[in-house]
């Protein structure tokens, strides 16, 4: 399983670390790697997981959250630390209130963390959570409409756009919700 994430570092360069089961690795689009250090032993989930979302924290942190185990959806969360390359179970606080996977966990300014959407096991949810940064829930409320598999950005002005994915009846949704982080609570 890897996870990739995209970041524009210089104009026209797009780099992608690639976050594997066997380590890290740097690659830039010309597909050279930039991290010449092989990592057969690097750093492992301490749960298996997959359809989780990841999201970069004010302290460089990547806090992990929910996804799909061997059991099915998960609510709990680890934290990557880049800079020691270790997954540790984060506290308590950031585990999610509803276990699910194919969701998404978008950090807004300030540090609050919103995780809208995703799978529960029983199809996709209208529920989303604020969570402060101390991982302390401050509001709950529900989406339009249920949704999994959809995209989350954070727009320049705060605000959050969550586009298509899946709704409960199946079908793949094409519209568009925005997410005011001052109407939340």
């Amino acid at each position: 399983m890897s996870l990739h994430m995209w970041r524009r570092c210089v104009p026209g360069l797009v780099v992608a670390t690639v976050l594997a089961g066997l380590g890290l690795a740097t690659i830039s689009s010309d597909g050279s790697r930039a991290d010449s250090t092989p990592a057969p032993d690097g750093p492992k989930l301490h749960a298996p997981r997959s359809g989780h979302d990841a999201a970069l924290l004010n302290d460089g942190q990547v806090l992990l959250t929910g996804g799909r185990g061997p059991d099915g959806p998960l609510s709990d969360a680890e934290l990557f630390d880049p800079g020691k390359r270790l997954f540790s179970p984060a506290p308590q606080a950031h585990s999610l209130r509803f276990p699910r996977h194919d969701h998404r966990t978008v950090a807004l300014p300030g540090g609050s963390l919103l995780t809208l959407g995703g799978d529960g096991g029983q199809g996709p949810l209208d529920m989303a959570e604020v969570a402060a940064a101390t991982g302390e829930v401050a509001a709950w409320f529900s989406a339009q409409e249920g949704r999994s598999g959809h995209t989350a950005t954070l727009l320049l002005d705060g605000r959050v756009l969550i586009l298509g994915g899946r709704a409960a009846s199946g079908a793949f949704l094409r519209d568009a919700e925005i997410f005011e982080p001052t109407l939340a609570g």
